[in-house]
């Protein structure tokens, strides 16, 4: 009796043992895939990161760029107001040019009245 105890103990230890063992191995087994979920996790986290400093120079260029246009358009809105000065001027020249040439056209009118006026002598009257 007390051998057959034995016995059933030791093929008890055995199962056991083949239980634990197969229990460790499985715990291995889903180490090695939560290794590997970690890793294909951490080369996501990776790229979404890279993908994050991409923008972040993209924005940084776009932003420098931005300034730029900035300034080239109130270079270009200067270039304009100095333009339309320069046409203003221009125009008011042309304005007084025109009130002094019809300012002449008339003194050129009374003048041409005036020396009619004279009589010239005839050279062949004796």
């Amino acid at each position: 009796m007390v051998a057959d105890q034995i016995r059933q103990l030791a093929e008890q230890s055995a199962k056991a043992a083949v239980d634990t063992r197969e229990l460790i191995e499985g715990s291995l087994r889903e180490i090695e895939e939560g290794n590997h979920a970690v890793e294909n996790a951490s080369e996501s986290i990776q790229i979404v990161v890279d993908g994050i400093k991409q923008i972040a120079d993209v924005s940084k260029s776009l932003s420098v760029m931005m300034g730029d246009q900035t300034v080239t358009m109130r270079q270009a809105e200067q270039g304009v107001n100095q333009i339309s000065e320069v046409v203003q001027n221009n125009s008011a020249a042309a304005e007084e040019s025109s009130a002094t040439s019809e300012e002449l056209s008339a003194q050129a009118v009374t003048l041409d009245e005036l020396v009619g006026q004279f009589l010239l002598a005839d050279e062949n009257v004796e």
